[in-house]
């Protein structure tokens, strides 16, 4: 009976620990990770696969999304105090974002060097 008083007790004093600003540091966290990956698909789907193929407002969308991807990541990396804590982590998003900020400049880039589409095929 006093070892399941002081399970409970444990896990009540577990609980208190947690304070709202860890909740939210895992919240952004979560969604930084989230917006990592969706913004390489993004990204790459643009850059690689579809860029010619959709309609300059879809294509404005996707990349102000892409733009959304890379605030996020730098919201949760000033916002997170334990950012560092996990390191291979860390240098896993910091590598991942780092690629969709290349290739989102690049799609940028070649967006404004065509002033204008005549360069990409409608799709049939």
């Amino acid at each position: 009976m006093a070892g399941a008083s002081t399970d409970s007790y444990r896990e009540r004093e577990r609980l208190d620990r947690l304070s709202v600003s860890d909740i939210f540091e895992s919240i952004i966290l979560t969604c930084s990770d989230t917006q990592l990956f969706t913004g390489a698909a993004y990204a790459l789907t643009l850059r690689y696969w579809g860029g010619c193929t959709i309609t300059a407002y879809h294509y404005d969308i996707v990349s102000n999304m892409m733009l959304l991807t890379t605030a996020t990541h730098l919201m949760s990396v000033t916002m997170v105090r334990d950012y560092w804590k996990y390191q291979f982590l860390a240098i896993v998003r910091i590598v991942c974002i780092t690629g969709v900020f290349v290739v989102t400049y690049v799609s940028a880039w070649e967006s404004c060097a065509s002033s204008s589409l005549d360069s990409c095929q409608p799709a049939a």
